[in-house]
């Protein structure tokens, strides 16, 4: 049987090919597989963007569909315009710590990845237009 695959967590920045991304399955040893995760991690890194974009636009457009027979606290928390963004916005949590957690490996091409994956989701996603008051 092969040997077992040390692991190690870096506790600084580095240029070394020896990461492991989420799972024990997921460890970058050469030059490809860096570039497909970084490839995966940029992508990634769009998708919170697009994520937060969706939230904002199901966001608007419930509200604008259902309108809370009154205006009392009760009655706006357990409306379904806030149900469905509390569960988008928990969507949004896990996305972004799980994002957290891959910058978290320290890898400077990792992290440039899932910076330049934001970056470019908020330029394409970002531009919201202000609520009307």
């Amino acid at each position: 049987s092969p040997p077992p695959v040390r692991h190690k967590m870096w506790m600084w920045f580095h240029t070394e090919i020896n990461d492991t991304i989420w799972f024990d399955w997921w460890h970058i040893i050469d030059v490809p597989m860096l570039i497909y995760a970084c490839l995966l991690v940029f992508a990634f890194g769009i998708s919170l963007e697009l994520l937060k974009f969706v939230r904002h636009k199901v966001e608007r457009t419930l509200q604008e569909k259902f309108v809370p027979s009154s205006n009392k606290y009760f009655s706006r928390t357990f409306s379904i315009p806030h149900l469905v963004n509390t569960a988008l916005f928990c969507l949004q949590m896990i996305w972004g710590y799980m994002l957290m957690l891959v910058f978290m490996t320290f890898s400077v091409y990792i992290c440039t990845s899932l910076v330049a994956g934001c970056a470019l989701g908020f330029y394409f996603f970002g531009a919201r237009e202000s609520p009307s008051h």
